[in-house]
């Protein structure tokens, strides 16, 4: 699994860079995790999260446009 992510990571990483979306600075987090997802019940709430996550971007507390005060020791939403 971890061979997979890190190819499309850094196939993603050179295209954002070669289109200028992303000039300078990591663009992903250093670590995944990953999970066998083992119900329906899981796999909802997992499904939820990631159509429900964008919304919440600009109010996360790592969201690079907020002052610093508020980004410090925030960790985010969470599922």
């Amino acid at each position: 699994m971890s061979s997979v992510i890190n190819a499309y990571k850094a196939a993603v990483t050179r295209e954002v860079r070669r289109r200028g979306l992303w000039p300078e600075g990591p663009l992903w987090q250093g670590r995944f995790h990953d999970r066998v997802v083992r119900s329906e019940t899981e796999a909802d709430r997992i499904r939820r999260y990631v159509a429900e996550n964008p919304t919440r971007w600009a109010a996360d507390p790592f969201h690079p446009a907020l002052p610093p005060p508020r980004r410090r020791g925030g960790r985010g939403w969470r599922p």
